[in-house]
């Protein structure tokens, strides 16, 4: 393999990596997302915020591609803190020269005791 070829591989694969695509965790797939937030029974883990898309490919995703991947990455950043349930805001789409490239998705993570606002029991 020559230079060129390898510099032309190493920027394909920037090119097809650059994209934040959050796959929906075992654990964020648990967590529900609530319309507003819950009662005083559930403890405010903070806020999160999650990404989707970037610089380079996110230009070649749906936008509601991007909103999505931005959405699970909430859902598996309020898992990670020990969450059980989400209130998100609408999400924000950014760009450049015409194109959405990028989606974020703002919320606030709770934990909330088992059986409550649709939580399973196997949180």
């Amino acid at each position: 393999m020559t230079w060129k070829q390898f510099v032309l591989a190493l920027t394909a694969a920037g090119v097809m990596t650059g994209c934040a695509t959050a796959a929906l965790s075992q654990r964020g797939g648990r967590v529900v997302s609530l319309p507003t937030p819950p009662g005083a029974e559930c403890k405010n883990l903070g806020t999160v915020i999650g990404a989707g898309g970037g610089t380079f490919g996110g230009a070649y995703i749906a936008n509601d591609e991007l909103v999505q991947y931005a959405l699970n990455d909430a859902l598996n950043k309020t898992a990670e803190k020990g969450g059980t349930h989400m209130v998100a805001q609408p999400p924000m789409l950014g760009g450049g020269n015409g194109t959405t490239t990028t989606a974020t998705v703002m919320a606030i993570a709770y934990q909330c005791p088992p059986g409550t606002y649709g939580a399973s029991e196997a949180q």
